[in-house]
């Protein structure tokens, strides 16, 4: 399978009764897309026109999953909880 030129960023790392979950954000040649995986599978995959749709989307799935019992991990089990330079403030 040939993907053409990706471009990958982690949004977040989040983990639930030992659930990993992980919130990318994909940017190719058709686009801008939104993946979140848990446990190692792929479970939502939207796309977006715009940056600031997928951003507001983002925001959008990450309180809903907080409110869900799922918390960043944590820099102790050898994942990162946010990027560097997001402050803590931005995924409440």
């Amino acid at each position: 399978m040939n993907f053409g030129s990706l471009h990958i960023a982690t949004l977040w790392r989040l983990s639930n009764a030992g659930v990993t979950s992980t919130g990318l954000v994909v940017d190719g040649a058709k686009g801008l897309r939104l993946v979140i995986t848990e446990g190692g599978r792929i479970v939502q995959w939207e796309r977006f026109p715009t940056a600031g749709l997928l951003r507001r989307r983002a925001e959008s799935l990450l309180k809903m999953r907080r409110r869900a019992g799922w918390v960043p991990m944590s820099e102790g089990s050898g994942a990162r909880g946010r990027p560097p330079g997001v402050s803590p403030a931005a995924w409440t």
